[in-house]
């Protein structure tokens, strides 16, 4: 007999899974939400606010990210190191 928090799970599991597919129109565009560095840029721009940066170097899409992703694996690289140092220094004062 399957067990009734498991049936629960799966189907919040599939909630999840499934209900992102349904916020998009079918031009693969955003219905409803949009981000908010988009309406921001948007906002500054209509206010005639002028850059006094530029950019020396601009990464293409791919480029940009690619540099997210290894941005986001170091990060768990530094936790990972942080939790495992923890559990050793723990570990020494437990004995």
């Amino acid at each position: 007999m399957v067990n009734k928090r498991t049936i629960i799970l799966l189907l919040l599991v599939l909630a999840i899974v499934t209900i992102p597919l349904f916020m998009y129109n079918h031009n693969g565009n955003q219905t409803s939400f949009g981000g908010s560095d988009d309406q921001a840029s948007a906002y500054l721009e209509s206010q005639g606010y002028q850059s006094w940066f530029h950019s020396l170097w601009e990464p293409g899409s791919q480029m940009e990210d690619l540099l997210f992703i290894i941005t986001g694996c170091l990060g768990v690289v530094v936790m990972v190191f942080i939790l495992k140092y923890l559990g050793k220094t723990k570990a020494k004062m437990g004995k």
